[in-house]
C-alpha cells in the first residue's frame, strides 16, 4: 500500500469530516468565550454553523441534516439570548436538542423503516429487533445527555458549563459509536443467499 492510500484511509477512519463539522461550532464557542464572552461566542457560532454546513456539503456532496437542525435550534436560541440579554437560552439548547432528538427517534419507530434505519441502513444491516433496541438505546443516551446538561448549567458557572459542553461532545459521539458497534455485533442480520 502506497503512502497516498494510507493517508486516505487514515483520514477516512480518524478524521471523518462530518465529526469535524459537528465539533467545529462547540470548539468555536469555547475559544471565543474564553477570549471574549458568552454573547460574542454565541454570535461567532451563529456565523460558523452555516459555514461548517456549507463546507460539509462541498466535501461530502450531501447535506448534514442533523447539523442543519442543530444550527436552526442554536440560531433561534442564540437570537433569543442576544435579544433578551439572557444566557439561559443558549444553555438550554443541548437539553432541547437532545430532547427533540429522542422524541424524533421514538416517533421514527412507528415508520418502516425507522428513522434511524433510514440514516444508518447503508452502514448497518440489523434485524428488526436490532433497529428497535439501537433506537431505544440512542433515545436513552440522548435523554441522559439532556438531563446532564440541565444539572451542569444549573449548578455550575457559565465558564464551567461551556467547558463541559465543549469537551463532552467527543465522549458523547464516542458513546453513540461504541453503543452502535456493540449492538450491531449482537443484532447483525445474516444474509441468506439462494442455493446455486
Amino acid at each position: 500500500m502506497d503512502q497516498k492510500s494510507t493517508l486516505r484511509i487514515l483520514r477516512e477512519r480518524y478524521l471523518n469530516s462530518e465529526i469535524v463539522i459537528e465539533l467545529l461550532p462547540s470548539l468555536t464557542f469555547f475559544v471565543v468565550n474564553y477570549i471574549w464572552n458568552l454573547k460574542t461566542a454565541a454570535l461567532a457560532v451563529l456565523i460558523v454553523m452555516p459555514v461548517a454546513i456549507l463546507v460539509g456539503y462541498l466535501i461530502n456532496r450531501k447535506l448534514a441534516w442533523l447539523a442543519i437542525v442543530s444550527a436552526g435550534l442554536f440560531l433561534a436560541l442564540g437570537a433569543l439570548s442576544l435579544l433578551f440579554d439572557n444566557e439561559t437560552f443558549v444553555k438550554i439548547g443541548p437539553t432541547i436538542g437532545n430532547g427533540l432528538f429522542a422524541l424524533g427517534l421514538l416517533i421514527g419507530l412507528a415508520f418502516k423503516p425507522s428513522f434511524l434505519e433510514r440514516v444508518l441502513g447503508r452502514q448497518l444491516s440489523l434485524t428488526n429487533k436490532g433497529w428497535k433496541v439501537l433506537t431505544l438505546t440512542w433515545v436513552a443516551m440522548a435523554l441522559a445527555w439532556a438531563s446532564t446538561n440541565e444539572i451542569v448549567w444549573r449548578l455550575f458557572s457559565t465558564d464551567n458549563w461551556i467547558a463541559y459542553k465543549t469537551f463532552n461532545d467527543i465522549p458523547i459521539l464516542l458513546g453513540y459509536i461504541i453503543a452502535t458497534r456493540a449492538l450491531a455485533g449482537r443484532f447483525w442480520k445474516v444474509q441468506s443467499y439462494p442455493e446455486t
